[in-house]
């Protein structure tokens, strides 16, 4: 995110008004499976219940901002990349950059793309059975405590590492 923020400001003074005449406006949703991809981040909403202690109005400000934030992001950068780069802008956008920027940020800017990709994916082959990123623990309540109830479904909130009956998350 800081690499493409960066990119943003230090082309946006170099933006052509003339590269931005070609918009077409039922073209708008050309890259509309991209964007969709990019910004799908709904997997994270009930850790963000977690996160927020099931706060609604935190969780939906977070959930809101997650999504407003990148979004807005992910548009400035488009219009730089197009404003700078014209008919010369390339598939990955970076690579039709370089000329405008330099060698050195192209390839900066392919190594974060390639790592972001692939760390993500080099977590992800390193889980073995039982092992996960966001590992769900459960065992069944007994009678104690506060607890009236006994052989009752309970998780563990990571954020807390309190206990809580499943029934409580719906």
């Amino acid at each position: 995110v800081g690499f493409v923020v960066y990119l943003i400001a230090i082309l946006f003074p170099g933006i052509q008004t003339a590269n931005l005449s070609g918009f077409y406006p039922e073209e708008a949703f050309f890259p509309y499976g991209v964007l969709l991809f990019a910004l799908a981040g709904g997997i994270v909403i009930p850790e963000v219940a977690i996160i927020t202690d099931k706060n609604r109005k935190l969780a939906r400000l977070a959930t809101t901002l997650g999504t407003l934030l990148p979004a807005l992001i992910y548009f400035l950068f488009a219009l730089v990349v197009v404003g700078v780069s014209g008919i010369a802008t390339s598939e990955e956008a970076i690579g039709g950059l370089t000329r405008f920027t330099g060698t050195r940020v192209g390839f900066l800017g392919n190594l974060i793309g390639f790592l972001a990709v692939f760390t993500s994916f080099a977590a992800a082959s390193k889980l073995k059975p039982r092992l996960s990123l966001m590992p769900l623990v459960k065992k069944l309540s007994k009678i104690e405590n506060r607890i009236t109830i006994d052989g009752y479904e309970m998780v563990l909130n990571p954020k807390t590492h309190k206990w809580k009956f499943t029934h409580l998350l719906a």
